[in-house]
């Protein structure tokens, strides 16, 4: 009985592989259901529960093995269903559509194996191996909260999986928890010298966080973008540093000049806690995941919220203070959590002379993003801080704006005017951003008034004791 069963079997397989099982069969059941579907599955738990999978050589084996089950069944499933599309006897569209999946399916399979073998290198199996050694030593208490349980390979991703033992998802207000934990997280790895090579090697970090009763709470991820503020200072705002280029730019017509740039520069809004408008001024964008430079008089304002909007790319209104200057230099850097956001360049490849055409782009009056043409009348100092005074007019609601060169190339940042003389405007030297402190964590700006209502006599350039 068990030897018919096995010859009925064998049997099916052969037909199976020769195309005389039916199409429908043979591409759904035989080719979607289970070599898709199933196997999927299967890998994603593989993938899930890698580190303890590995851990002894048969779990190794075991796991290779199934990989290259996988790899078989599916070179056997396309033979199997182009051959039945062969012969099947229905509608010729259909046969042609299963034909042209087995083609994509067998492009997909060699490029899959190509990039599976590149991913197989030695930095791999090192960063295996140190996550075994870490696991043996866990689950450990962090905190009195906080427990790290296990870390695992996803692809290759790593995951670290914690659990809030003494809380309830329910008891968590989730959008605090994550306001105060992601600017911590993104700040210590991106600083940390065993993390910080895993972002840039392209891989994210990704935190996960369970309550005391294992329910999800919320995943947090830190990639290699957001480690923007140490590589924003140290490249795009040294710009005398770099080694120069002998070409000159290319000039930019006006109109050129903003189509170029007028996307980056954003509204920048103060509001009290009733969301009442108290005031507003201008920005412009450093880097695609958003990190604005406007002047800090605009972040004080007398509100206790912000928010930034963007001409093409929306409202932000989860603004975070990531760094500002002295009072004298009247700088800050604010961080939103954005993605592909358009940037200006702040990189001048010539000096600045007094008679230079410049171009600002602003929204004096709350009239967003207007062009405004001048030139460059003086070069002042004012309190150790480098001015350049121009004709181009700036309005309330100007401050914070881009002051381009010819070059399309931000060189200031629109400051203040004097209203007691005749078209006396002034934008502080971008080379005034080297003076900004970038803060190891955000903090937002109802946090900072709060501390500054506490510490009036302090230095205005030093963190808050802010709770992000």
């Amino acid at each position: 009985m068990e030897s018919n069963n096995i010859k009925n079997q064998s049997g099916f397989v052969k037909r199976l592989f020769t195309g005389d099982v039916s199409l429908p069969i043979t591409y759904w059941v035989y080719g979607a259901l289970i070599g898709n579907l199933g196997f999927q599955i299967v890998l994603k738990i593989i993938e899930f529960n890698y580190l303890d999978l590995t851990s002894t050589q048969a779990g190794a084996w075991s796991v290779i093995g199934f990989y290259w089950l996988t790899f078989g069944y599916s070179i056997f499933m396309l033979f199997a269903i182009w051959r039945s599309a062969g012969k099947y006897q229905g509608r010729a569209i259909w046969a042609g559509l299963a034909r042209v999946a087995v083609v994509l399916g067998t492009l997909s399979l060699i490029s899959n194996f190509i990039i599976g073998l590149q991913q197989g290198n030695d930095t791999d199996l090192a960063l295996n191996e140190e996550i075994n050694m870490i696991n043996k030593s866990l689950p450990s208490m962090i905190d009195d909260d906080t427990r790290l349980d296990h870390i695992s390979i996803q692809e290759k991703d790593v995951y670290y999986n914690y659990t809030l033992v003494n809380w309830l998802v329910a008891d968590i207000d989730i959008s605090r928890f994550v306001s105060v934990m992601t600017p911590k997280l993104k700040t210590a790895q991106c600083n940390n010298e065993e993390t910080r090579p895993l972002l840039d090697e392209g891989r994210k970090l990704v935190y996960v966080y369970r309550d005391g009763a294992s329910k999800p709470v919320v995943d947090i991820v830190v990639d290699k973008s957001d480690c923007f503020i140490k590589e924003t200072n140290s490249t795009e705002t040294n710009m005398t540093n770099g080694p120069q280029s002998d070409e000159e730019p290319e000039v930019h017509k006006p109109a050129e000049l903003f189509s170029d740039n007028n996307e980056a520069v954003v509204l920048v809004r103060s509001y009290d806690e009733t969301g009442t408008l108290l005031g507003f001024g201008s920005g412009f964008n450093l880097h695609e995941n958003g990190v604005i430079v406007t002047n800090l008089h605009v972040v004080l304002s007398g509100g206790s919220y912000l928010d930034i909007k963007f001409p093409k790319h929306g409202t932000y209104d989860d603004v975070y203070i990531a760094g500002f200057s002295n009072i004298s230099t009247d700088l800050a850097v604010l961080k939103i959590d954005g993605k592909d956001l358009p940037k200006v360049k702040i990189s001048p490849s010539t000096p600045v002379n007094v008679g230079d055409r410049i171009y600002t782009i602003s929204s004096p009056e709350g009239l967003v993003n207007s062009l405004s043409e001048g030139l460059v009348s003086a070069e002042r100092n004012l309190d150790n801080v480098t001015l350049f005074q121009i004709t181009a007019p700036i309005s309330e609601g100007s401050s914070g704006g881009a002051v381009f060169n010819r070059f399309g190339e931000v060189i200031g940042v629109a400051s203040m005017v004097m209203k007691e003389g005749q078209n006396l405007n002034f934008a502080i030297s971008i080379d005034e951003l080297s003076k900004i402190e970038d803060f190891e964590n955000y903090f937002s700006l109802k946090s900072l008034v709060d501390y500054l209502d506490k510490e009036k006599n302090g230095a205005h350039n030093k963190a808050p004791k802010a709770d992000l």
